[in-house]
């Protein structure tokens, strides 16, 4: 349905309040005419939206409905995938035992549905806790094992996440070649929708070797991505060096949108003033004129 496609393409190019409208006249749609698989589809999208934006209590609320009818219509695998999903809003929210316990409960489920990919999905979700939780070692072993079957099994989002956790606890782990390589294959994976934070920690392995004009150039890339996105301060504390440079590029932004905002008011201040004396200078005569030429009516002293 062009409603959906045209959501998604909206969504990639951060026009996120059309993507949102978009997909739920077509989540409408599909529900409408019966077509169940489509409206769940449609409203997981939505919860991805969501959980990007980090809009969290949307994002839990459509991952609750979508669980729902995929177990209404007997997918039970896509359920547990959704229940997975649902659990790294917790982890984004720094709930990190909450999330482990949700993760590890589906990977339980998954292996008992014998599925080889939603147990690399859990993995995925367990790398991430392990992260949050600075477990770094422990990380790394769940997005390896993560990668190497979600690599095979087609689904490209899913296993460019785990390269990028990569990226990260190797740049954590104080292994700026190994990140520096994760990362730059995130960014040739996601082409002309580059990933924000995926450019700060690039951005913070070329610190760490002194490349100071790589960094700046990285800098001002993901400051133009936040602009269109919106600057949601969404890094966790254990990271620092995230946090510091997206604070920074945060705090250039804003002086130079004060810089600009000044500059606005100066201008309209400059043209008020050219423009009040030169419209005395234009009326008052006209005016004059039109009195003596009796077309207008002279001013009631009463």
């Amino acid at each position: 349905m062009a409603f959906e496609a045209n959501g998604i393409v909206s969504f990639y190019e951060d026009d996120y309040g059309h993507a949102v409208e978009l997909l739920e006249d077509a989540r409408n749609a599909f529900a409408r005419a019966g077509a169940r698989r489509r409206e769940a589809g449609t409203a997981q999208k939505m919860a991805y939206m969501h959980r990007d934006r980090r809009q969290y209590l949307e994002a839990k609320r459509f991952f609750s409905e979508v669980g729902r009818i995929w177990i209404e219509i007997g997918y039970e695998e896509r359920a547990v995938f959704v229940d997975c999903q649902a659990a790294i809003v917790l982890c984004m929210e720094g709930a990190y035992y909450d999330a482990e316990a949700e993760i590890i409960k589906a990977q339980h489920a998954f292996s008992q549905l014998n599925s080889r990919v939603g147990i690399a999905h859990a993995q995925l979700g367990l790398g991430h806790v392990h992260r949050g939780r600075s477990n770094l070692s422990k990380a790394e072993d769940f997005y390896l094992q993560s990668h190497q079957v979600l690599s095979r099994s087609g689904d490209g989002l899913s296993a460019i996440a785990a390269t990028k956790g990569l990226g990260h606890v190797y740049r954590l782990q104080g292994n700026p070649d190994k990140a520096e390589k994760k990362y730059e294959e995130v960014l040739k994976f996601m082409g002309q929708y580059p990933d924000s934070e995926v450019l700060l920690g690039l951005a913070a392995t070329r610190q760490s070797e002194g490349r100071h004009d790589e960094v700046e150039r990285l800098l001002s890339e993901a400051s133009a991505v936040f602009q269109k996105r919106g600057w949601e301060e969404d890094f966790p504390d254990y990271d620092h060096e995230l946090l510091s440079l997206y604070r920074r590029i945060k705090s250039a932004a804003e002086r130079d949108d004060n810089h600009y905002l000044k500059h606005i008011t100066l201008l309209m201040m400059i043209v008020f003033a050219i423009a009040v004396p030169v419209f005395a200078l234009i009326t008052i005569p006209v005016w004059s004129l039109g009195l003596r030429a009796g077309l207008l009516p002279l001013p009631s002293l009463a």
